[in-house]
Formats: C-alpha cells, structure tokens, sequence
C-alpha cells in the first residue's frame, strides 16, 4: 500500500513539476542542488538557477547566476538576497531573458521567499506577505515556532514577536 501511494505522490508531483522549464530563485545556490537534482528526476525540461551566494558543498550542474550578495548573519544574506531578487541586476536579468526567452520558466523561492514575482515570471507557491520576516523569527525565536495553516501553499509559522536584527 505504500508502495502504491508513494508511486500516486510521485506521479502527481511529476504531472506538476515535470515537462516545465524552472528558475530556482534562492538564497544560497548550493542549498539548490536537491532541488535542482529533484526537478530533473521528476521531469522538469530545463533548470536555471539563480542565488544570492555560492555557499559550500556542491553546485547544481545548470545554467546559473551569482548576484554575489551575502551578510554576516543568516538572516542579513535572506535580506540581501530577497532585496537583489526583487531589484535584479542587468546582468542577471539579461542571463534569465537568455534562459527563458518565452517567458515560460516558472520560479521557485525558498519557503522565505516574499515575492510574487522574479525576473517577471511568476513564484509558484508564493506564500505571500511577509516571510522573511516569519523566517526571522524562526531563526532567533527562543521557543518553538507552530503552525498556523495546513495549506501547504500558504504554510505560515507564529513565533513569539520581537523584532529580528
């Protein structure tokens, strides 16, 4: 039985995420290469990757861009890649128009991604609002954070408020 639910789960995240052309919009690209790797295995026609910094460990083997911003903390390099991607270089725009001429690649964020749109193609998932700000405080929150919503499209997390530095 779950052999056959797993083999239902993977054809229907193959009917999603297969035959498309992706963009992972992400902070770190190294943190990337799962989700490169898992997109190609369920089908995706072609990857490009896009990332604040180079991070450590392996780099996803696609097309790729670095906008070469970073920060002490994990959440000033969340901040200065969020605000990169929502302004993106010539450059980088220019090596995603070369990807994607159509305009047909849809874009994948990291669940603290807040925006609706990259490069002006749509974030499939968009959580919406502000999630590096929720993201902030599962860094620094002292306690456990809970889930507030089941919609895995809309996952949010309550934490204790305080601001984040």
């Amino acid at each position: 039985m779950v052999d056959d639910l797993t083999r239902a789960l993977m054809d229907d995240l193959r009917s999603v995420y297969g035959g498309r052309s992706w963009i992972l919009a992400w902070d770190v690209l190294a943190a990337s290469t799962p989700f490169v790797n898992q997109l190609l295995g369920m089908g995706a026609t072609r990857v490009f990757a896009r990332a604040g910094s180079e991070g450590t460990g392996p780099t996803p083997n696609v097309p790729s861009f670095l906008l070469g911003v970073g920060g002490v903390s994990v959440m000033e390099a969340i901040r200065a890649a969020e605000a990169a991607m929502a302004n993106l270089p010539d450059a980088a725009q220019t090596a995603v128009e070369a990807f994607d001429p159509q305009r047909t690649a849809h874009v994948l964020r990291p669940m603290f991604g807040a925006l609706d749109f990259v490069a002006g193609r749509p974030v499939f998932g968009s959580p919406g609002g502000d999630f590096v700000g929720r993201a902030c405080a599962f860094w620094d929150a002292p306690a456990p954070l809970q889930l507030c919503s089941r919609s895995p499209r809309r996952a949010c997390f309550r934490a204790p408020t305080r601001s984040c530095t």
